[in-house]
């Protein structure tokens, strides 16, 4: 029949609701024979979810919710409907592929639960235009964030390791259900993949992020995390949030990779209690 189209064309979400949507996904048809049509997805998303209301302390503590404990893990489903009249229902072929085992570790878990060589040293804030420590990331103001990371087995390479940087606004059940904004602006999810010892790398809320070789068994990284003033309206002193940070041995296969997003920080943001033009002294 017509209308089936070889390039791809973007999937729309259906409904107001679009919290859970994490990524994007689009389609094209490929072929057909006297019984058989072919068609390829690709779906890029944000495996969820890694954090719930009522989780903050197992996650300080280092204790994997339910759903990643033992051999819990998360998979992929995905359920298809195709019809030959959009509007008519009664034309609809669909198919749920539920099949496929899944192995997704939480925070500090290679794949499903396998060990974890590398290791958060430390972790440091300060304010951008002041340079001032910070307890935390900063609401109103630039914050600049520094993670050393080390590697048990030597893994890193100058110029050719890759790290991930991630930020995540942790917020509660209320906040993030039934919501009609996208996962990334409820979650002010942003993140940045970056070489060891190339330029400053930047997204919209974490921005020059950068990687310094140190050794092969330590590696420091920098990056910038802010918000512009809708974000900021979204977060109250009590709120929390968190960092993730990706480290991987290069040389490794897919199928082999020791790559894992471990949790160099969750605490509370900061308030910048200075409040321009409060008080100013005429000399």
């Amino acid at each position: 029949g017509g209308g089936r189209i070889t390039t791809f064309i973007p999937c729309e979400s259906s409904g107001q609701i679009k919290g859970w949507q994490s990524g994007s996904c689009q389609v094209r048809f490929v072929s057909e024979t006297t019984y058989v049509q072919t068609f390829i997805f690709e779906h890029i998303f944000v495996i969820l979810p890694y954090y719930l209301e009522g989780e903050l302390t197992d996650l300080l503590n280092g204790v994997q919710p339910t759903r990643f404990q033992g051999d819990n893990t998360l998979k992929y489903a995905i359920q298809t409907e195709f019809r030959d009249v959009l509007s008519n229902p009664n034309t609809a072929k669909s198919d749920v592929d539920d099949v496929l085992l899944g192995s997704v570790g939480g925070f500090g878990q290679n794949y499903n639960g396998f060990n974890n060589e590398y290791s958060i040293v430390s972790i440091d804030y300060e304010e951008v235009a002041t340079t001032n420590s910070a307890d935390g990331i900063i609401t109103d103001v630039a914050t600049k964030v520094t993670v050393v990371v080390n590697s048990l087995n030597s893994t890193f390479v100058a110029g050719v390791s890759i790290f991930g940087v991630y930020h995540s606004y942790l917020p509660d059940e209320a906040d993030y259900t039934d919501q009609t904004d996208v996962y990334k602006d409820v979650w002010l999810y942003d993140n940045q993949i970056q070489t060891l010892g190339t330029g400053a790398l930047g997204s919209t809320i974490v921005t020059n992020v950068e990687g310094a070789f140190d050794s092969t068994s330590q590696i420091t990284i920098t990056f910038e995390v802010a918000f512009s003033v809708a974000q900021q309206l979204l977060i109250d002193a009590t709120k929390n949030y968190a960092i993730g940070i990706q480290v991987a041995d290069t040389s490794l296969s897919t199928d082999n990779s020791d790559k894992v997003i471990m949790l160099a920080d969750a605490r509370a943001y900061v308030k910048d209690s200075d409040v321009p033009g409060l008080l100013s002294i005429d000399e």
